[in-house]
């Protein structure tokens, strides 16, 4: 525990600037040591978490304000679902009951996608414990909502190209475990996974096997707001969008442990406009045109002229780095939105 904190201690301590190579030499040997242990965990702690302790909530078009639970063992509830099934999965200190984009998103793609269900995935009992805790139960949780899929491919009939992982922070990390874990149990892949920021920290490099990988799903589609401090540092998918560069975003004041001044509320500012960004973009078609890149020296200097893609289109197939500028404040898109 205590390497833990100080891994978290030094994580801060970037955040407010102050870097050297030493430090950074120091952080990545301590992480590496950090996720070693904390990926073991479930080796001795088998079934922490049990799939009774996951909830599932369905919402679609016609049951706003009467929504159902999912069955995770028998999800008959969807037997007759034509359109996409989308899961959500939420992030650290996040819940089904609080949770700041899960209607959002739920709204937005029922907008653009009327025939397609929802489905809200609450992992509480793992989400609201400490980090580390949380992160190394991202494979169980992923684990879960796979054989929640797996029964309903196998028993329901549902295509596996209609569902899709949603997942914010730690959900990203979790919808790449989903995919794994399919990938075992079908010997396929799921259609796409939307992985909103995912989660960097005791999740290394995109040589780690524990992160967010570009074969977890058919697609694998990355929106990088916070990247190298809450967010993962660099691309990870098959399509990585990067608003901004990818980094901090406008709007979002700069965070220093010098100024405590709302500085959960700041902290979590660019980590959450990935999904901000996402409600906006699948609701408004035409929006948050990005670029590709030809590698990621031009996208770091945000000079990328290659064909255009939406960030909020979800059945693009086009593959490699985008870039693309947005406003600091709602709306976030600063390209003219077509009337749906």
């Amino acid at each position: 525990m205590k390497s833990i904190f100080l891994w978290l201690f030094i994580f801060n301590f970037k955040l407010s600037g102050i870097s050297c190579g030493i430090l950074s030499d120091l952080e990545d040997g301590l992480s590496s040591i950090v996720r070693k242990i904390i990926f073991t965990v479930p080796k001795l702690l088998e079934d922490t978490i049990k799939l009774d302790d996951l909830e599932f909530v369905i919402f679609n078009s016609t049951n706003r304000g009467n929504e159902i639970a999912l069955n995770a063992t028998n999800p008959t509830q969807l037997a007759n679902s034509t359109g996409d099934v989308f899961f959500l999965v939420h992030g650290w200190l996040v819940s089904l009951e609080y949770n700041p984009w899960y209607t959002g998103v739920t709204d937005s793609l029922l907008k653009r996608y009327p025939d397609s269900n929802i489905v809200q995935v609450g992992w509480d009992v793992g989400s609201t414990r400490f980090y580390s805790f949380a992160a190394f139960s991202t494979d169980k949780v992923g684990q879960f909502i796979a054989e929640v899929m797996n029964k309903l491919v196998k028993e329901q009939g549902i295509p596996l190209s209609k569902i899709v992982c949603i997942g914010h922070s730690l959900g990203a990390n979790v919808c790449s475990f989903v995919g794994r874990h399919i990938k075992e149990m079908l010997d396929a892949k799921i259609s796409r996974i939307v992985a909103l920021d995912p989660a960097g920290p005791l999740f290394g490099s995109v040589t780690d096997p524990q992160g967010v990988t570009a074969n977890d799903a058919e697609v694998v589609h990355v929106v990088h707001t916070d990247e190298g401090s809450l967010g993962f540092d660099g691309p990870c998918g098959t399509i990585d969008f990067f608003p901004n560069g990818g980094a901090h975003q406008p709007g979002c004041k700069e965070i220093s442990l010098l100024n405590p001044i709302k500085l959960v509320e700041l902290f979590y500012c660019s980590h959450y406009r990935s999904f901000y960004y996402l409600m906006e973009a699948v609701a408004q078609p035409g929006s948050f045109k990005a670029s590709k890149c030809s590698d990621e020296e031009e996208l770091n200097k945000g000079n990328c002229s290659g064909i255009q893609v939406e960030m909020g289109d979800l059945k693009t197939t086009e593959t490699g780095l985008f870039y693309l500028k947005t406003n600091s404040e709602y709306p976030f898109s600063n390209n003219s939105w077509q009337n749906p």
